[in-house]
């Protein structure tokens, strides 16, 4: 005859369960005591960064003026009528400072007009000399850019939290080089054309090169021959005659003079 499976009563199961939460509790006590280690420690970072006082100015910039010929400005050239004999741009270098790099997409951008001053020396232990530039404009100066003293960014996570519960925090940036350069401003852009012989006299336009989409004539020059061979200033940009027109084809030089 089969013999029926022994089975716990429910004054002996009743017994048990109360067991089940005391054990429980002793094994979750020790992880979650652990758990709370490693959050503590994840949000920890090193700061190797001490207030400068007084802090570093920057120096102010001189302004310079510059310019490009759309061709080599030294030697020979050649232009037929309707030709034209150059174009010329002038930049003036220097009017303020601007940042050259890009922040990471999950910061601000960087201020377009603001005042960086070094603040903090950043030191890692690695010898170099270090600082970390910060703006009341970004961040409220709690976030600022470790350079070396060339003013390039250093170190592979270059923007650093200098203030705040969690100073010390890093990140990377868009670009390498330097990070501060001079502003360049197109002041302006033209060009001279050659219009051929109106008796004794070279025609040349000034033609405007500033943005127009369509080619605007600012003015027309009357030239004569002697002096197109001595010399002549347009704009500042002296051009040379090196031969007579050849049936409708002069050979002359070309040169900024206010660069020089």
């Amino acid at each position: 005859m089969a013999r029926k499976p022994k089975s716990f009563s429910s004054s002996r199961a009743i017994a048990v369960i109360p067991f089940w939460p005391s054990l429980r509790r002793a094994l979750i006590r020790p992880w979650g005591y652990l758990s709370l280690i490693l959050v503590v420690q994840g949000c920890a970072y090193s700061s190797y960064t001490t207030p400068l006082n007084p802090p570093i100015e920057r120096q102010a910039l001189s302004v310079t003026y510059t310019s490009a010929f759309n061709r080599p400005p030294s030697g020979m050239h050649t232009a037929s009528i309707g030709d034209e004999l150059f174009v010329i741009s002038r930049y003036l270098i220097g009017e303020r400072e601007e940042v050259r790099l890009h922040a990471p997409a999950r910061l601000h951008s960087f201020p377009s007009d603001a005042k960086w001053m070094g603040t903090y020396r950043y030191d890692d232990g690695g010898g170099d000399q270090l600082v970390v530039f910060t703006s009341p404009s970004y961040y409220n100066g709690d976030v600022g850019v470790i350079l070396n003293t060339k003013d390039e960014v250093a170190t592979r996570r270059p923007l650093v939290q200098v203030a705040g519960k969690r100073t010390g925090r890093r990140w990377s940036l868009i670009g390498t080089g330097k990070f501060f350069v001079a502003s360049e401003r197109l002041t302006e852009a033209w060009g001279v054309r050659y219009s051929g012989q109106r008796g004794t006299a070279y025609v040349f336009e000034i033609i405007d090169k500033h943005g127009a989409s369509v080619t605007q004539i600012i003015q027309s020059v009357h030239v004569p021959e002697t002096e197109f061979l001595r010399g002549f200033t347009i704009k500042g940009v002296l051009v040379t005659g090196l031969a007579k027109d050849n049936r409708g084809v002069i050979r002359y030089s070309i040169k900024d003079v206010r660069v020089d």
